[in-house]
Order: C-alpha cells, then structure tokens, then sequence
C-alpha cells in the first residue's frame, strides 16, 4: 500500500508544498472522521475500502464486493483507499468495483453497501413546493374534508369533497341526483375521481338508501352513480374501513375491486301493483369483481365489470398483482394471485414497483391519515426470485413508505426522503423552504407519484390538516456536465462549514450576459399541470419555453448583454402560485477575453524548439470549457522561442512561491493576462521542498503572477489525444490561477466538495486514468465566484 501511496504522489500534476517547518517545531493533526472520503478518486468511499480489505483477509477466495473482483476474480480491482486503479488496467476501480455484490458497480450504484437496493443511481434534484389551498371545515360528522389525502400523476390533490389543481379546489358536490351524500375515495392518475355513497332510488316511496359507488370527473361537477343496467358495485370491507391506500384502490388502468349487486324490488313478490321498495339482492356466492372505469365523456354506463378478483382482494395493480387485508386479522395482508399468493403479518397496504423491476410492499399512510398510524411500523419487502425478503434494519431504505419509480426517490417517515442509498429530512431537498415546514414537527409527506408528484400534510393531534402542499421534483442535466450548470454542489457531504467547502443547497446556472444556455429538466410536469419558469418583477433571466408541460423538457436560458454580476432565484410558479421552496438559480456572466501568452523555453541554445500545439488548438481546447462555464475566451498568443539561461545539466527546482531561478526566467516574458513558461530539452520540472527529495511534476502554478510553468513530455508534441491530455493538465494550471491554490481531492481550494466525483472536476490533482481531455473539465458555482473576481480585478483590467 505504500508503494500505492508513493505512485499517486508521483502521478500527480503538482502538489503545493506547506512552507518549510523551523528546526524542533511540532504538528498537531485533528482528525475529523468523513464517510465520504473518497481519497484515491474512484468512486468508492475509503470506509468502504478499508471493510473490503477486511473481507478479502478474512475470506480472500470471496474477492472484494462478493465476488466482483479481487481473490475471487484473478487480475479484478481490490479494496485500496490509496490506489484508484489496483488492478492496473487503466478503468477507476469504482468503474469495476461491486462493493455490494448486486450487479451494479460502485460508481452507479443507488447504494454502494447494500446489496438490496440493486438499481443504478438516480439523477441529483431538488424539489419545488407549492402551497395547497385547504376548504373549508365542513360538518364533522360527514367526516375530515380539510385533510388531502392523495395526489396524482398530474399534480392534483384529492380532497373528500374537493379537488386541489394548479391553485383552485373544485368542487366535489357530497350529494346528487338521487344521492343523499357522497365522498371520495381515490384519484386516478388520469383525473378520474372514485366515490362511495349512499343512494335512494327514483320510485321507490320509502326513505331508505342502500350504499352506492361513484365518479366524479376532474372538472368536477354532480357525482354518477356507478353501475352496469342494474348490477352495482358495491366497495369492500377494506375500503369502507379506510385500511387500504388511496393511491391502491385506482389503479393507472382505472380498474378497482368490488362485490356486486343487483337492484330488485322488494314488494313485487308480495304486494302486487304495491308501491315499489328497492334494494339490492346480492349473488351467492358474491365474487369479487374488476371493475373499470370508463373515459369522461363516455356514454351510458360509466363502468365496466371484468373478471373475477381473489377473495381476499381489496386492490389490483395495474400488473395484475391482487393485495387484500384480511377479514379475520386487520393486519394481515394477502398480495398475490393464484398459485403465487403471500400472506404478511404486518399491515401494507401498498404495493410499488422498484427501478429494478421487482414488487415492493409497504406500509403507507391510511386514507384517514390517522396520528395513530403515522408510525410505518411494518419493514418493507421486495420480491425476489420466488420468495419474498424483508429489507435489512440496517438500511436506509427501511422506513420508505411509497416510492416515485422514475424519480427513484422514496418518502419515509417523518417528513423524509431516501434518494441514492441516503435517508435525509425533505427540506434538506428543498432549499429555501419556509422555516414552519422545516421540521419533522407535524409534518408528514404521505404520497407520491410514478413522475415524483409529491404530498405533504401539517396535522396537529387529532385534527384535520392545518396546511398542506405539493411538490415536483426537478431534475437538470445538459448535454455534458461542464456546460454552465452546477448540479454537483449540492450534492457534497455538509459534514464541515458550507461556505468554506463551497456547498450549496439548489442548482446554479451560468447564463451569458447577451447569450443563452440550453438545459434539460425532467420534473412531473405535464399537459393539464405545467410549470412556468423564469420572468417575474426584476427578473433578468427568460426561458424558452417559459411554459414547461412535459416530464422531459429543453428550455432555453438567457439573460440581456447589460445584466453582468446578476444573480438571482429562477421563479418557478404553478398556475399563479410561486414555488415555496427555491430549487435553482442564475448567475449572469458577460462575455470577457483573457489574453494568454505561451513562451516556448529551450534549456540549451543548441536545443531544438519545444514542441507544442499550434495556438487555434490552445484555444478550442481552452474555450470549450471555460467559455461554457465561465463565459471566458482565450486569445493565445505562441511567443517566440528563447533561451531559459541554465545550466545545462541542471534540474529546473520550482516552487509555489517561485524559486529566484524562476522569477529569473521570467524576465522580460509577460505579455497579457496569464502566462505560460514551456520548459523544453530535458529540464524536467522537479519540485524544490526542502522537507523531501522532491519530484517531477507535470505543471505548476504562482496564481499571484499569474504564471504558469509546464515541462514538455511525449504528450506535448504526440498524437492528437496526447496533445489533449497535456492541454488538460495546462486548463487546470491555468484554473489555479482562476480559481487559487488547492485541489479538491485533497480537500482543499474554494470547494473540495466531499462525496462528489472529483474526478470530473477541472482541478483534480492528478491527470484522471480514463482519459483527462475527456473527463476533467467540470467548475463549479464557488469556482464561478473566484474566478469572476480575479477576472474584475485582473492588472490589465476587466474588459
């Protein structure tokens, strides 16, 4: 492992030497224990390394992560904190390495050190909140029509007599033609509302009613009374005992679970011409039947009856999956169909499907949102193979109560959130959140959707909702990672200060000052539901489209030439409603240009000259990243060659603070904002610390003079992806002086960032192992922030 440790060091581009110690003087280390330390840059923790060197000592043939590698796999990576790449063959071990043993490497999986959680990470977000209009009390003893107690696919909020969307409640009338009372009971994903009542049919002289089902559409209106001529469906035990959740009674084909019941006259057999008196005559045996609603707009009969359902059925899935709480035993659930039926003792009341295909159960809120049921309770199973496992105590993923499949993202209890192997409160999610939602006090997210539509309730003891709001979550990418948009800040461990390590809590983009940025977001938007973006009192930033309205959008950011330095919150509205939470904001750059200029040093006269790329190469290669994440273009000018005045058989020392053979060098070489000093012939760059023997870097940096000094090896003048390679490593000086010392592998500079990958970042200190021209090109906001300093007070002056 040493030997490890010595071979990063030298693979290094620099290392910024601390300032010699005086002769007896002491250090004092505090160690400050990180689970997200990542020190050798591959994607897998150190903790994790460490307890996979463990595991191959004390079963080496099991190799590391299970089987994936190591003394299992001849030639496979191993657990090494120190070392990226143990097994030599050019890929991070992170890229091979499967710590958990579940089929999916370390570098994406959801969970590293789970093997239960066997799915590919999801994308970083952060969620908007919109507040939910509450109505009005109503009579308590027709039941709480305060509280919501669904949301949808779409973003509406069901009520029991009241449907919430994009900032107004329709209305749910609780009565109807021939209907003494009526309330909801699910939300279908595409606005259909399912409703249990009470009827009392035309006809008959007698006051009584018999139960009835319902549907409202989403535009509201008088509530239709379920039937099919005169069979009617009847709801279940479960449902009408608020057992089963709301989101499982509807499922995405609009289909549920029912007896049924035929509508007859009483006093025909008795009283021949008599005064009709209707009820219902039910089937023995009664089946439990699929029933389905039809399209609003239908004609005639607004349900169709299907086949016949298990017993024990109080749900279907939309995969046919039946679920079901048993008669004699409330907490007994029973979810299956056919030969392949499980019995649980523990109450679920839901089944989701997971990113890896697999059925889920879990216990989520009742329809009633009971305080006594606020505890999950019941640890959640999967299926797997044929049989079904509970999830491991241990794991973050044990207290998830519903699970949004293309967010890949659960809500658990007490107001939290499991994304990416990590169980965290919903605000840390949501930046900018009032302070009143930013606590697990009485507050609750109680469901959520397939595209990640989200519900969340304030209940304080026993009575009805006191606020509630929904959310979407936002998901950014661009095409690569270094193209204006911070997605990584965010997602950093916050263990220290965050201003120190550069953290923040919400996306930032970099939008050019007379220019524009194209970025793609996925959220829950849609068609009926969508999201307006940009605009507002003294906004400068516009999007293009301002209207999102669907899952997966480009939208196009821009902001006036004159609006340099402004940053400002995206407003984020839905309907007329402004976003409670602020998940992403601008930074408007103007365009500038840094002159560059490139001196070519030769050690001896007789040399020949160093061979570099030609200037129109310098300058692709410096714009493609720094123009896109800064809004800086390099003007390069190759100066002529000269003579660096050494000797010739000596090493060239350098040092940050320059050497006095350094400075000598630079005499009379300074043209323009930044410089770069090409060392040729054999002057290899070798670090001057008089704490070691030093060592041969590829670079090194004065960020206070603004020069940079470089050694020409077989990358300089090799083949174009060797020209890149080299260019890579004088980006990244040249970030030093952009940006300051410090790399944040080593958790130093403006924002080291812990638990990102740091090997995607521009200042990573060592040359990345799949490839620098390709990898190393990401700066983040922090970085943005330095950099726009230097540039306003840069000798030669902003331009």
């Amino acid at each position: 492992m040493n030997a490890e440790v010595a071979a990063s060091v030298a693979r290094a581009r620099n290392s910024v030497q601390d300032p010699a110690s005086s002769a007896g003087s002491r250090k004092f280390w505090r160690v400050v224990p990180n689970w997200s330390l990542d020190s050798d840059g591959d994607s897998t923790p150190d903790w994790l390394e460490f307890d996979l060197i463990v595991r191959d000592q004390s079963d080496p043939g099991t190799g590391s992560g299970g089987g994936s590698g190591g003394g299992g796999n001849e030639g496979g990576p191993r657990g090494d904190p120190f070392s990226g790449d143990t097994n030599h063959n050019g890929i991070p071990d992170g890229d091979e390495l499967d710590s958990d043993g579940d089929g999916i490497v370390d570098k994406n999986d959801a969970s590293k050190s789970d093997e239960q959680i066997n799915w590919v990470k999801g994308g970083a977000m952060r969620f908007a909140w919109f507040d939910v209009m509450l109505p009005a009390e109503g009579d308590p003893l027709l039941g709480d029509k305060k509280t919501p107690f669904q949301v949808n696919d779409q973003g509406k909020v069901l009520f029991k007599n009241s449907l919430w969307h994009n900032g107004g409640l329709v209305d749910l009338p609780d009565i109807g033609t021939d209907l003494s009372f009526c309330g909801s009971i699910a939300l279908g994903d595409d606005g259909l509302i399912l409703g249990q009542g009470a009827i009392d049919f035309p006809g008959d002289e007698y006051e009584a009613t018999v139960s009835c089902m319902v549907r409202w559409s989403s535009a509201g209106g008088a509530p239709v009374v379920l039937k099919v001529g005169d069979i009617y469906p009847q709801v279940t035990r479960d449902v009408g005992y608020g057992l089963i959740n709301p989101d499982m009674l509807l499922n995405e084909n609009n289909e549920f679970i029912g007896y049924q019941a035929t509508k007859v006259d009483y006093n025909a057999d008795y009283e021949e011409g008599g005064e009709p008196r209707y009820g219902y005559k039910y089937p023995v045996p009664n089946p439990l039947k699929i029933w389905k609603l039809k399209p609003s707009g239908s004609g005639g009969d607004v349900v169709t009856s299907g086949a016949d359902a298990p017993d024990f059925a109080g749900w279907v899935d939309a995969g046919g999956g039946f679920g079901g709480i048993g008669a004699g035993n409330p907490g007994k659930v029973t979810f299956g169909g056919g030969d392949d039926t499980h019995e649980f003792e523990e109450n679920y009341n839901r089944s989701v499907k997971l990113p890896n295909g697999v059925t889920a159960m879990m216990r989520g809120y009742d329809r009633a949102i009971a305080p006594a049921t606020m505890n999950n309770g019941s640890t959640p199973r999967y299926y797997a193979g044929d049989q079904w496992t509970a999830i491991a105590a241990s794991s973050s993923f044990n207290n998830a109560l519903d699970f949004s499949t293309d967010g890949r993202f659960a809500i658990t209890d007490g107001f939290g959130i499991w994304h990416n192997g990590m169980a965290l409160p919903m605000w840390n999610c949501s930046p900018g959140l009032p302070e009143d939602w930013r606590t697990r006090s009485n507050n609750f997210v109680t469901d959520t959707t397939r595209h990640g539509w989200t519900l969340a309730v304030r209940k304080e003891g026993g009575g009805p909702a006191t606020k509630a709001m929904v959310g979407t979550p936002l998901f950014l990418e661009t095409p690569t990672p270094s193209e204006g948009l911070d997605a990584v800040s965010f997602t950093a461990s916050n263990s220290f200060n965050n201003e120190l390590e550069g953290i923040k809590e919400e996306f930032w983009i970099m939008v050019p000052a007379g220019g524009n940025i194209p970025v793609r977001i996925r959220s829950g938007a849609c068609p009926v539901t969508p999201v307006t973006l940009g605009g507002g009192t003294g906004s400068k930033v516009t999007a293009s489209p301002s209207s999102v309205d669907s899952t997966n959008t480009v939208v196009t950011f821009s902001a006036p030439a004159d609006a340099d330095g402004t940053q400002e919150v995206v407003s984020i509205k839905l309907g007329e409603l402004h976003s409670l939470s602020k998940p992403l904001r601008a930074k408007i750059m103007k365009p500038r240009v840094v002159k560059l200029s490139v001196w070519p040093l030769k050690k001896n006269p007789a040399d020949p000259v160093p061979a570099i790329p030609p200037e129109g190469e310098f300058e692709e290669y410096l714009n493609d990243i720094y123009k896109k994440q800064i809004n800086v273009s390099f003007d390069v000018t190759i100066q002529p060659p000269s003579n660096s005045g050494l000797a010739a058989d000596a090493p060239f020392r350098v040092s940050d603070p320059p050497t006095g053979a350094q400075k000598a060098v630079t005499v009379g070489k300074n043209v323009g904002d930044i410089q770069v000093y090409i060392m040729g012939g054999d002057a290899t760059l070798q670090r001057e610390n008089p704490q070691s023997s030093g060592g041969s870097v590829k670079g090194i940096t004065d960020p206070a003079a603004s020069q940079v000094w470089m050694s020409v090896d077989g990358d300089a003048n090799g083949a174009y992806a060797q020209r890149q390679n080299w260019l890579s490593t004088v980006t990244h000086e040249i970030g030093h002086v952009l940006f300051g010392r410090g790399h944040p592998d080593q958790g130093k500079g403006p924002a080291p960032l812990p638990l990102t990958d740091q090997r995607a970042r521009i200042m990573y200190s060592a040359r990345d192992l799949i490839g620098p021209s390709t990898q190393q090109r990401v700066c983040v906001k922090a970085e943005w922030d330095v950099a726009e300093t230097w540039l306003k007070n840069r000798p030669l002056g902003d331009n």
